[in-house]
């Protein structure tokens, strides 16, 4: 009976390991505005940047050079940007900010996350300061606009850019204990023998 027990235990614990992770989902949208007026621009690739801080750790960006032809185009972040994001909005001590051509956005706490309606557009139930009981899979930038002009006899530049932040909730601790020992307790329950 014991021998049993655990070999269906095992089985359990194979299928729960090969259960697939949680659909990816947005998690919140960051929107970036940017404006430059400066007398000696010229029509060149425009900076768009977003990126953390953290205490003991180095400063994590998502920096790109764009042009009018990229505007509607979707870039991803490296996978080690979006790794330091992920520790980065699940520490309450990280700072985030950005900046679109010359325009300048925060610096931020993480912990004024869930507090900035204007730039910070969230899609999912807030579970604690910043993305605390989220993971952040995906980080991507779509370039909104790039608009050149003048003004006064002067090149002027404006631009928008939207950081969209991707992943799933983080099961809690105490949800798989529960599962464990429910399926621990049903798999040893005692089987009727049949006569």
């Amino acid at each position: 009976m014991t021998k049993n027990c655990f070999r269906d235990l095992f089985v359990c614990v194979l299928c729960f390991a090969a259960a697939p992770v949680q659909a990816e989902t947005l998690l919140a949208e960051i929107v970036i505005q940017g404006h430059r007026f400066d007398p000696s621009a010229e029509v060149i690739p425009v900076g768009m940047n977003f990126g953390v801080s953290t205490p003991g750790f180095p400063y994590a960006e998502f920096f790109g050079e764009y042009t009018t032809a990229d505007v509607g185009v979707v870039f991803e972040a490296p996978a080690s940007v979006v790794d330091h994001f992920n520790a980065a909005f699940n520490n309450q001590q990280s700072v985030m900010g950005g900046t679109t051509i010359y325009g300048p956005w925060g610096p931020f706490s993480v912990t004024q996350f869930w507090s900035l309606p204007t730039w910070i557009i969230p899609h999912v139930p807030q579970l604690g300061v910043g993305l605390e009981g989220y993971d952040v899979s995906r980080v991507t930038r779509t370039v909104d606009s790039i608009v050149w002009g003048t003004s006064g006899g002067y090149l002027v530049v404006d631009g928008q850019q939207s950081i969209r932040l991707y992943g799933h909730a983080v099961p809690e601790s105490s949800t798989l204990v529960l599962f464990v020992l429910v399926g621990v307790h049903l798999i040893c329950l005692p089987r009727r023998q049949r006569h």
